[in-house]
């Protein structure tokens, strides 16, 4: 027994010790020529009553970027990454939807790239009409963004509509060398200490609130740099004209230091043309 124990610690042990070392290989080590190809599925159901008492009208929609071709380590993980997104679509949060409407995961897990938003939209159609949901919409999209030698990025997109309407992004880059999720690019205080080298950036940016963990900017590796997307707000009863979302891509030459290690692997010495 203890001979089992000691062998699943060194097992435990030398994966992390591989993961460190693997943050510090060269630029080169992650290098595959191979490309990530993917087919667009996009699919919808109304759900609709108008005579039962709450009314129902409620649209789900989706749109999926499905690997269908590239280096299997990373289609198997991006597959995966996308089942189980479209999986926790929706969650306990949203009081409106019961736990008991959830799928089998194993079920998900069967969808392929043939059309798994259809598959997913048949599979829930029979639970919705079992429930109460009253008037609204939830939209999702899961999109390709960009591609390198070293990585792709995802961008993931929800919007839940009822009274209003709320809205969620987020953005995932995937080694393309062994299908390695990173969550986020720059290191702990990383953007703060970079506005301090760079105040042309504090001044273009200084009507929108670039707090990262506010939720109200985000940032993914793009192809020429760490492309950072914020948002303008008006405050009443004045309107600020640049009012939105805006993006900004900060070339790798000037951010690179402020990612994170595993971030800073994949990207060459020096900036892409």
């Amino acid at each position: 027994m203890k001979r089992h124990i000691k062998t699943f610690l060194w097992l435990i042990i030398t994966g992390l010790l591989t993961t460190a070392c693997n943050n510090n290989q060269p630029y080169d080590y992650y290098v595959v020529q191979q490309e990530l190809q993917a087919d667009t599925q996009s699919d919808s159901i109304l759900f609709e009553d108008t005579i039962s008492d709450p009314r129902t009208y409620y649209l789900l929609s989706a749109t999926v970027d499905f690997p269908t071709d590239g280096p299997q380590p990373l289609t198997d993980s991006v597959c995966n990454f996308i089942r189980e997104v479209i999986y926790y679509l929706f969650d306990d949060q949203d009081s409106s939807i019961p736990e008991a409407i959830h799928i089998p995961f194993n079920t998900v897990c069967s969808w392929n790239g043939d059309n798994i938003v259809t598959d997913f939209i048949s599979n829930y159609r029979p639970l919705y009409q079992r429930s109460t949901l009253g008037v609204g919409a939830d939209y999702l999209t899961l999109a390709f963004l960009a591609q390198t030698e070293t990585f792709v990025t995802y961008v993931v997109q929800r919007c839940s509509c009822g009274a209003s309407c709320s809205y969620d992004d987020s953005y995932c880059t995937f080694r393309k060398k062994d299908g390695h999720l990173i969550d986020f690019p720059l290191r702990n205080n990383g953007f703060a200490s970079f506005l301090k080298k760079y105040p042309k950036y504090t001044d273009l940016l200084q009507s929108a609130d670039y707090g990262l963990d506010e939720g109200y900017a985000y940032a993914y590796l793009d192809v020429d740099g760490l492309t950072y997307r914020y948002r303008v707000f008006s405050e009443w009863p004045d309107y600020n004209p640049e009012e939105g979302w805006h993006e900004i891509t900060i070339p790798y030459s000037e951010i690179k230091p402020y990612l994170t290690k595993e971030a800073q692997a994949l990207i060459p010495e020096t900036p892409q043309e």
